[in-house]
């Protein structure tokens, strides 16, 4: 059974959900003994709307749950496919009729499927909290770093504002990424492609291998080259 687009997306959306800053110091006193009646009406309930961390582990768990029951390519439909399958303008907006635009929730997940590639969903400041706590580098300035070069020692500009290709909470489903690929190889096998692919990687190497999938994270991983290496010497073709 082909679970509905705007479900998956919106557990996409609580996963990779940003937790709150721990408090430091004068600030944790200050929220420990504030009083909450102080709080506009408005901010409390879109607050308490927020996903929390306890929700973004229940919905990985519940993504998992579901690739181990369902298809791959019954989950992966929900993304943005790389490069787009053709009639995926079609699909798209079809697909957005089902989104319940009065949750807040399916209104942000909704995004998910706006992107040019599901990698997008993974990069630091694609999905920023809503209540105000900075929990990205958005506020981040340049600072200067110094660098020791073989002659002599001079001052860089280092552009710190530049976001990180996978956000430090992205991983979990960077994996899950990565296992709903890897299991939708081995039931499609290498020589069967589909019309509509599953989400790939922009890389020219093979998209299922995990060393591709976290070149760009400068993650290094041998097992696809060792794999290769293996299939040569015993005579067989990739």
């Amino acid at each position: 059974m082909s679970r509905p687009r705007s479900h998956i997306r919106q557990l996409l959306y609580i996963a990779l959900y940003p937790p709150p800053r721990e408090p430091k110091g004068k600030e944790k006193v200050r929220i420990d003994f504030g009083s909450p009646s102080k709080v506009p009406p408005v901010k409390q309930k879109k607050s308490a709307l927020l996903p929390n961390p306890a929700a973004s582990q229940a919905a990985l768990q519940c993504l998992t749950s579901y690739l181990a029951t369902n298809t791959p390519d019954s989950l992966l439909h929900a993304l943005p496919s790389y490069p787009p399958p053709k009639g995926r303008d079609r699909t798209r907006t079809n697909d957005m009729m089902d989104e319940d635009e009065d949750s807040f929730i399916s209104r942000e997940a909704a995004n998910i499927a706006q992107c040019k590639d599901c990698w997008t969903i993974l990069r630091e400041g694609f999905i920023k909290r809503t209540d105000g706590d900075p929990s990205d580098r958005s506020g981040m300035k340049t600072r200067k770093k110094s660098i020791l070069d073989d002659d002599t020692m001079y001052i860089d500009s280092v552009d710190t504002d530049a976001p990180a290709i996978i956000a430090k909470d992205a991983w979990p489903v960077l994996e899950w990424l990565i296992e709903a690929f890897e299991k939708d190889a081995s039931l499609t096998g290498t020589s069967g492609h589909r019309e509509q692919v599953s989400p790939q990687p922009p890389t020219e190497s093979n998209p299922l291998c995990r060393s591709a999938i976290l070149s760009a994270s400068a993650v290094p991983d041998t097992s696809c080259k060792d794999r290769d290496s293996r299939a040569v010497g015993s005579g067989q073709t990739s």
